[in-house]
């Protein structure tokens, strides 16, 4: 588990990351992006029944959408970026310049088109690079990553998902997404080999270590 101070570096590491990203979604669709990981959690695999609990966010309920992507050779595992459901309508008419989501019904915010899981898998294509990329260059390494995924989950099954997977070590970040002035709340969920949380842990020490003697 994560100490306090450890905690604090990979979470200020990792906003610097989507920090990157909303930089880059800002130029692309035109329009004032924030993101931010207000909180950040280490699940090991003897305590994955804790993302039935108190680590897993209220706010994903229902049925989720991930944009996901893996990674492999030196440095594995699968990087998902999640929201529910409801607010996949809310957030990609806002980066397409939309404002028709105000005048839906509750009904059709789950009826997705193509535009809307083009827009999702584009904005995870950049959210998770930028986070993975950031923990490459971290760490020294390329990573090779595959073409990134959309898939529906109802969140019993997504959970279900999570704690069957063997050996798996998960990194589980909330994410705040605002678009001008409209926040969506959402997750990222990485999952990694035992070498490959050892080497990112490994080199969060060497900057505790770092800073305890500035």
């Amino acid at each position: 588990m994560l100490t306090k101070e450890q905690n604090d570096i990979l979470k200020e590491l990792m906003n610097i990351y989507v920090g990157r990203a909303a930089k880059l979604l800002s130029e692309i669709i035109n329009k004032r992006i924030n993101l931010s990981v207000p909180e950040l959690h280490i699940i090991l695999p003897q305590f994955k029944s804790e993302i039935n609990k108190e680590k897993f966010p209220e706010f994903l309920k229902g049925t989720l959408m991930s944009s996901s992507l893996s990674f492999g050779e030196e440095f594995t595992g699968k990087a998902e970026l999640v929201f529910p459901t409801d607010k996949i309508k809310v957030l990609t008419s806002l980066c397409l310049g939309e404002d028709d989501f105000l005048d839906l019904g509750e009904e059709n915010f789950n009826n997705f088109n193509d535009i809307d899981f083009d827009v999702m898998k584009e904005i995870g294509n950049i959210i998770l690079n930028s986070v993975m990329g950031g923990i490459g260059d971290l760490l020294n390494t390329k990573l090779q990553y595959t073409v990134p995924e959309i898939e529906l989950f109802d969140i019993i099954e997504y959970r279900k998902r999570i704690i069957e997977k063997q050996d798996v070590y998960f990194i589980l970040m909330y994410v705040s997404f605002t678009v001008e002035d409209t926040e969506i709340q959402g997750a990222i969920l990485t999952n990694f080999s035992l070498n490959s949380i050892t080497q990112l842990m490994d080199k969060i020490n060497e900057i505790k270590k770092e800073l305890e003697y500035e």
